[in-house]
């Protein structure tokens, strides 16, 4: 491992990604991404309970699901963790991969050209995916170390017809040309191998387009590419989800209800694998001579005693030949051409089976069924239901009510709005754009009005009164930047956001005029840190940033990073109505420490920017010191502190000016 090779990363609570909430048994955890990896934080505490693998850039989605965490970074692939290790991963998108929605056996993927992906994510499927992404990079392995091996023997090879030579000139040229070339490592030729040559099947299953299910029985596939019909006809017809009371009509659709007879069906509409015939590409290219000259290089003797190590494996799932490969390929959904592409978001309305809501940018909603390909309807573009006016849609979230989704728009309209009959239910009103919303039904501790808190780009939580239809609070100072996921835990008055400015909070709807406080908080600097210092023994480090707190990362346990506390800065904010960072001290530009006194005094000094002041802080207790290093008033110097350092006995601090003066 390079000695510079990132590790993880400190400081970095949320990125400008979405987070993930998932429950494993009796606990619910947050999934955040951060830079190369991600953290999982423990909902209950808002803990670091588990850190994420390296991916090869920074990720941009994450989706998490039982012991499955799904990201992907900025890039066609889909990398597939199980808890903290990276298993397997999902080939198939010809752009970059922009949503990731998983529910029940199925993760759905939307790139950049709107191509929608199915995958089963089924534990049989998934482990069937790990191993046949474990024999594909075996093999890959042993072709990387063969053609180090190649590589080197060229490289040597050269060297010594070089030094042959009887032309001076001629060796000193082939002599630089030899020292600028470096041979690649093994790590690296396999990478370019797995980046080139995905592991996963190149073939999709389609679909029969404009098909209606129940036109599926056995017998009929001879007449399976006869286009017109009942089943045509059906298809076309808008279907509406219909009532407990509508009895009579049961029979007549089955849009958003189980299928039934099952056994009746053709088994290939049901799973939809329907794909062309079987491509004779292979994974596997052709085996190559092996080199049996041992080299010098320490990596080659690595890779041997790792290849040894490896043996049998394919033995072990020789059962796994007999399967159907393209149960491991995904499904791809054909989009109809009224509905214009450009998807924005996707969301799953409860009490429809296999069925998922997609907006897009013009201000329309697809209900399409994922398994059988069916598109039920397009919604959205006119006044009678969403009056979009092509106002692009930011985000689709499920309610607790039947057949009711809240859909927000880029104009400040969040509506909800009853996808059966097709009409909007209630519009509330924001200044700017709407980015997430979620739903409490029941309320806080004084009444059970349903709730929905809605977010925006400015960082403001605003909090209705689903049963009265009015505002109920207005949280204008929640984050400091934009709002991008929010989350109310299942029968708690419990509000989890993240937003840009690094932060993950909770708010709990106890109080008594129906307001929100702030019960816990995680969050790292908003801005670029501009100062950074090792503590000590290098357990912990100081960073000070451009948003003007002054922080202490713990490098062994995370629950013991902290921010040094500026006096009640928050609780004063609040009370003047301004800005926390307005009364906050000036960035810090130098700082000194001495471990010694650390629970003694004050053991930390800092010098900010166009400050003439030093200012002192106890690391112990996480507070700002009692004493401010001042220049004497008959001295009548008012230049800018340059920098500081305390002795070794921890009792003195020396100060220099702009002016050239020091002091103690």
């Amino acid at each position: 491992m390079a000695l510079f090779a990132p590790h993880r990363v400190l400081g970095q609570v949320s990125a400008d990604v979405p987070f993930s909430v998932h429950k494993r048994g009796i606990e619910t955890y947050a999934t955040t991404a951060s830079g190369r990896t991600f953290h999982v934080f423990d909902c209950k505490k808002l803990t670091l309970a588990m850190l994420g693998p390296m991916h090869e850039n920074d990720l941009s989605l994450v989706c998490a699901k039982r012991d499955w965490t799904f990201s992907a970074c900025r890039g066609r692939k889909i990398y597939c963790s199980r808890r903290v290790h990276i298993t397997c991963e999902l080939v198939g998108h010809l752009t970059e991969v922009k949503h990731l929605f998983a529910f029940g056996t199925l993760l759905v993927s939307i790139d950049a050209s709107d191509c929608v992906l199915v995958w089963d994510i089924s534990e049989k499927t998934m482990r069937r995916r790990e191993r046949e992404y474990q024999r594909y990079s075996q093999e890959c392995m042993k072709k990387a170390r063969e053609e180090r091996r190649r590589l080197v023997m060229e490289r040597r090879n050269e060297r010594e017809r070089a030094k042959n030579k009887k032309n001076k000139n001629d060796e000193n040229a082939s002599g630089s040309n030899t020292a600028k070339t470096r041979v690649a490592s093994t790590k690296e030729i396999l990478n370019e191998l797995m980046r080139k040559s995905p592991w996963c099947l190149r073939k999709f299953r389609r679909l029969e387009k404009a098909k209606d299910i129940g036109s599926f029985f056995p017998g009929d596939d001879e007449n399976e590419n006869e286009e017109g019909g009942e089943g045509n006809e059906q298809h076309r017809r808008k279907r509406a989800h219909i009532d407990e009371d509508d009895s009579n009509d049961d029979d007549d659709d089955d849009t958003f209800k189980h299928v039934r007879d099952m056994d009746k069906l053709d088994p290939d509409a049901i799973t939809g694998r329907r794909y062309e015939g079987e491509d004779s590409d292979s994974d596997e290219d052709e085996g190559e001579e092996n080199d049996s000259d041992s080299d010098d290089e320490d990596e080659d003797e690595d890779d041997d005693e790792e290849g040894d190590k490896d043996g049998n494996e394919n033995e072990k799932h020789a059962e796994d030949d007999e399967e159907d490969p393209m149960d491991l390929a995904p499904t791809i959904m054909i989009l109809p051409d009224s509905f214009g592409g450009s998807i924005t978001c996707i969301a799953h309305p409860d009490t429809y089976i296999n069925k998922v809501v997609l907006g897009n940018k013009r201000g329309k909603l697809l209900l399409l069924n994922i398994v059988t390909g069916r598109i039920v309807k397009v919604l959205g573009g006119t006044a009678d239901d969403l009056g979009t006016n092509d106002s692009e849609i930011t985000f689709v979230q499920n309610s607790p009510a039947l057949d009711v989704i809240a859909v927000g728009f880029s104009d400040g309209r969040c509506v909800l709005y009853d996808i059966n009959k097709e009409r909007a239910i209630m519009t509330l009103p924001h200044d700017c754009k709407v980015t997430c919303c979620s739903f409490n039904a029941q309320g806080n501790q004084d009444d059970n009005d349903p709730l929905i808190v809605v977010c925006d780009v400015n960082g403001t939580v605003t909090t209705w009164d689903l049963e009265k239809r009015r505002q109920r609070d207005l949280n204008q100072r929640a984050h400091d930047s934009e709002i991008i996921s929010c989350y109310f835990f299942p029968g708690q008055p419990l509000l989890m956001t993240s937003a840009k400015d690094n932060s993950l909070k909770q708010w709990a709807y106890d109080q008594s005029d129906g307001s929100s406080r702030l019960l816990k908080f995680r969050c790292g600097h908003g801005k670029p840190p501009n100062l950074v210092s090792f503590y000590a023994d290098g357990k912990r480090i100081f960073a000070s940033g451009s948003d003007k707190s002054l922080r202490v990362w713990s490098t062994i346990q995370d629950q013991q990073s902290k921010e040094l506390s500026q006096s009640r800065v928050a609780s004063r904010a609040k009370k003047l109505n301004i800005h926390e960072e307005e009364l906050k001290l000036p960035m810090v530009s130098y700082m000194s420490w001495n471990e010694l006194r650390e629970f003694s005094w004050a053991n930390i000094a800092s010098c900010h920017v166009k400050e003439n002041k030093v200012y002192t802080w106890r690391l112990g207790t996480g507070i700002l010191g009692e004493n401010v290093l001042e220049t004497p008033h008959k001295e009548n110097d008012t230049s800018e502190c340059t920098s500081c350092a305390i002795s070794q006995c921890g009792s003195y601090c020396f100060v220099s000016y702009e002016s050239g003066a020091v002091r103690r």
